[in-house]
């Protein structure tokens, strides 16, 4: 069962509470921001199902009011001490949606992140004047360094994934364009690793992933295609041709022609001068 909490009343907008133990054990939702600290201790977050590790440094935000969550205690993890600052969604002017509820960042990673965070307790125990604009600066300042530090880390992701994938691309390209060059010659997987600078297994596994075939299978594909072409712009025989296109093997030769094209190369070559008169 989950449990709604309310945001209680109080006059300073952001509210700084400490803890010790897991206070939030209990599964619950609420309908203001949470940005949560760990202080000291290991423990687990859980939302929806899912979980992140927390420790200490560990800083997270829960910024949904539709999700239940709690966090638990983990083996070995002693005992857990919490900084959690709460405050309105319309205390800031933030899209709301960046923040992920799973998404842990280390306090280390924000500048000046854990001096931050000491003020921002200071500012609350004593109460000064000013302290309610000077405690939204330091929450602000939280809130915008964690959500840096989590778009930039999924942009760099994105970044890393479209050069990764252009670069395999330029390999599959350099694959292709030497078997196509090469194709009447017996070359072999190695031939082709060699050739693109990469070990035949990863080759073999991105040359699979992108173009639905294994390197041996495109070769063989592509000598038939242009033994097709052959038969029907030539009169060479059917075993001249299957050595024109790599095939050193006749019955072989005969064998992968009828799996692929369905037919003999003889009847094939009948077949389609029939249909050109």
């Amino acid at each position: 069962m989950a449990y709604s909490l309310k945001m209680f009343d109080s006059k300073p907008g952001v509210i700084v509470v400490n803890s010790t133990g897991y206070a939030s054990i209990v599964t619950h939702s609420h309908d203001f921001v949470e940005m949560g600290f760990v202080t000291d201790g290991q423990g687990m977050g859980l939302v929806e199902g899912k979980y992140a590790k927390l420790g200490t440094g560990d800083m997270f935000v829960i910024a949904d009011k539709t999700v239940s969550h709690s966090i638990q205690p983990i083996e070995g993890g002693g005992e857990m001490k919490l900084v959690n600052v709460i405050f309105p969604f319309e205390y800031f002017d933030l899209d709301w949606s960046l923040f992920q509820p799973l998404a842990v960042v280390p306090l280390d990673k924000i500048p000046y992140g854990r001096e931050i965070l000491n003020e921002l307790q200071k500012e609350y125990a004593e109460k000064l004047p000013y302290g309610e604009t000077r405690m939204k600066s330091l929450a602000n300042l939280l809130l915008t360094g964690y959500l840096r530090f989590v778009t930039g880390r999924r942009s760099a992701s994105r970044s890393g994934k479209a050069a990764q994938k252009l670069q395999t691309a330029g390999y599959i390209e350099k694959a292709v364009k030497y078997i196509h060059e090469n194709y009447d010659r017996p070359i072999t997987v190695d031939d082709v690793a060699n050739e693109c600078g990469l070990c035949k297994a990863y080759l073999q596994r991105i040359f699979k992933k992108e173009a639905s075939t294994t390197i041996k299978e495109y070769i063989i594909k592509y000598r038939i295609e242009q033994s097709c072409k052959l038969l029907l712009s030539t009169d060479f025989s059917v075993s001249m041709i299957a050595e024109m296109v790599g095939f050193f093997n006749l019955k072989y030769f005969y064998l992968k022609f009828k799996q692929i094209v369905g037919d003999s190369p003889r009847n094939y070559k009948t077949v389609q001068e029939g249909y050109g008169k």
